[in-house]
């Protein structure tokens, strides 16, 4: 049996666009494209996002950036939704991925998630320091929220979800987003 090879983040960050995708523990994971329920949650979550952080200039909001969350071997996440305040943000023209946390990290499902892929990167994000984590499930109209405690709190449709003090003032209807 040959021996798996672990990628570095560096190697990831070598690899044409077209080849890149998460790194799991030195494991490539290609990231698939996702469908129309995927992207509409995604950018309904950035604009509102921006929409609360531009006036405050709280930091910026984006997607599918990627984030050093271990080393030896190496976790490269891209959360589908990342906040990263201010006083935070690397200088611009920072070569590759970043190594801090996002202070959010958003991740909305696709049909080829498994419940204990979503949870293992969930742990990650939450020991590496993120400090709010949103899943987002588009089949069940549903929003996990996830605190550094690991507690979670489950809000449907019918719920409107704040920001806590990682997005103080931020409120967004769930029934809106999911409509």
């Amino acid at each position: 049996m040959a021996a798996t090879v672990l990628l570095t983040a560096e190697d990831l960050l070598a690899l044409p666009e077209s080849e890149q995708g998460e790194l799991i523990r030195g494991a490539l994971q290609p990231m698939s494209p996702t469908g129309l329920d995927h992207f509409l949650l995604t950018g309904r979550l950035i604009g509102e996002l921006h929409r609360w952080a531009a006036p405050r200039r709280a930091g910026p909001v984006g997607g599918e950036l990627g984030f050093i969350v271990g080393r030896n071997p190496d976790t490269v996440l891209a959360p589908d939704v990342a906040f990263i305040a201010a006083d935070r943000v690397p200088p611009r023209g920072a070569p590759g991925f970043l190594p801090i946390a996002p202070d959010l990290a958003v991740e909305v499902l696709s049909p080829s998630n498994s419940a204990s892929d979503i949870l293992d990167k969930v742990r990650m994000y939450l020991d590496f320091g993120v400090r709010l984590v949103w899943i987002v499930d588009p089949a069940t109209s549903t929003l996990t929220e996830y605190a550094p405690d690991g507690a979670a709190r489950w809000l449907t449709a019918a719920d409107t979800l704040d920001g806590g003090d990682v997005l103080p003032g931020f409120s967004l209807d769930l029934g809106a987003l999911f409509a």
